[in-house]
C-alpha cells in the first residue's frame, strides 16, 4: 500500500474528545443504537445488558479481546463514556498513538507511519471482533 494510502486511511479513523487525558482519541462509538442491527437484534442487545449476570459475562469476554490486542500492539484500547460508549486508543504517553495532522503524517518516516497504520487497521478488528462476540451473545437471548 502506497504511503499517501496510509495517510488517508489514518486521517479516515474517527476521534474521541477523551477528557480524561484532554486529548483526542482515535475511537469507535460502540453505542447501541450506533451499531448495524435490525430492530430485533437491538431489542435482544438492551435486553443483554440490562441483565447483570449477562452484562458482566460479555464484559468479561470483551476484556479479554482488549487485553489481547494491548499484548500485541503494546497500547491500550479502553472503553470511555458514562456507559462504556466509546472503545478507544490510548493517545498519550509512550506507549499511546498520538492523533497525528496530515502534515504531521507526511513528515513521520516510513517504518513509524506504518506502525501508526499496522496499530489502526488492528484497533479496527479489535471493535470487529468485539461486535461479533456482542451479536453472539445477542443470538443466545434471540433463540
Amino acid at each position: 500500500m502506497e504511503k499517501l494510502e496510509k495517510i488517508k486511511y489514518i486521517l479516515e479513523q474517527a476521534l474521541y474528545f477523551d477528557s480524561g487525558s484532554g486529548k483526542r482519541a482515535y475511537s469507535f462509538n460502540v453505542k447501541i443504537h450506533n451499531l448495524v442491527l435490525n430492530e430485533e437484534e437491538k431489542k435482544a442487545a438492551y435486553q443483554l445488558i440490562q441483565n447483570q449476570d449477562l452484562n458482566n459475562s460479555l464484559w468479561q469476554e470483551l476484556s479479554g479481546l482488549m487485553a489481547d490486542f494491548e499484548k500485541e500492539t503494546g497500547i491500550k484500547a479502553y472503553t470511555v463514556g458514562r456507559n462504556r460508549g466509546h472503545l478507544i486508543l490510548k493517545s498519550h504517553g509512550e506507549d499511546g498513538i498520538p492523533v497525528y495532522t496530515e502534515a504531521m503524517l507526511m513528515e513521520l518516516p516510513d517504518e513509524q507511519l506504518d506502525q501508526v497504520f499496522e496499530v489502526l487497521k488492528r484497533f479496527r478488528k479489535l471493535f470487529e471482533d468485539m461486535f461479533l462476540v456482542f451479536k453472539k451473545r445477542m443470538g443466545s437471548l434471540q433463540n
